[in-house]
């Protein structure tokens, strides 16, 4: 049962991310955001999720059968996600630009405006994270433990920004100052979505176990 549904979570990922890409290459901009008057996920965040969506499939397969192709993927997606993860990250705190930020930006939006592509930073830690999921699901012995308990970090980080918008404390949301990023409403129902699909695979029985 948990295999199921994590593979349908890995399309509910995946198809959200998948729209909101959409909405930024063809300027459709409801398409980006949950609120009307909300914050849209970036770009990069949507291409992240996307990518990862394919991770936890992946990582799902690995727990359940031992997959050869997951051998091979995961660890593309690991390193994927930490390049483009790891060079925004530093491109924000050193006050720089990658280029990445800019994809699909419409022309005289700022790299700190909401409308930008600049994700919050809590929302690269988190894929930052996942990232070392990916690698800890190779190793069956000890890594799936690891791969619950990130679970619920990536998980609590999307729920915080939840109850942010509910009780409207922007501070819950990681918008700290008039400067900061905040996480988007979308941004933050995936990781929740996400956690919960690794939680889920932590408790997986594998294939010889069933």
């Amino acid at each position: 049962m948990n295999r199921k549904i994590v593979t349908i979570l890995s399309l509910v990922i995946g198809g959200e991310a998948f729209i909101v890409m959409m909405g930024w290459i063809f300027h459709i901009h409801p398409l980006t955001r949950f609120l009307a008057n909300g914050i849209n996920m970036k770009f990069p965040t949507a291409f992240l999720f996307l990518v990862s969506a394919v991770g936890l499939y992946f990582i799902g397969k690995e727990k359940y059968e031992d997959n050869e192709w997951a051998h091979l993927i995961l660890p593309g997606i690991s390193l994927f996600i930490f390049l483009i993860s790891f060079a925004l990250l530093g491109a924000g705190i050193f006050n720089a630009t990658t280029g990445i930020e800019f994809l699909y930006v419409e022309t005289g939006a700022s790299p700190l405006d909401f409308g930008s592509g600049w994700p919050s930073f809590p929302t690269l830690i988190n894929f930052i994270l996942f990232g070392i999921v990916s690698l800890f699901a190779l190793f069956f012995d000890t890594g799936f433990a690891k791969v619950q308990f990130f679970g619920y970090v990536i998980s609590l980080v999307g729920l915080l920004a939840i109850l942010g918008y509910l009780l409207r404390v922007p501070a819950l949301y990681y918008q700290f100052n008039a400067t900061a990023i905040p996480m988007a409403s979308n941004t933050s129902l995936l990781f929740v979505l996400l956690g919960i699909g690794l939680v889920l695979i932590g408790k997986m029985k594998r294939l010889h176990e069933v």
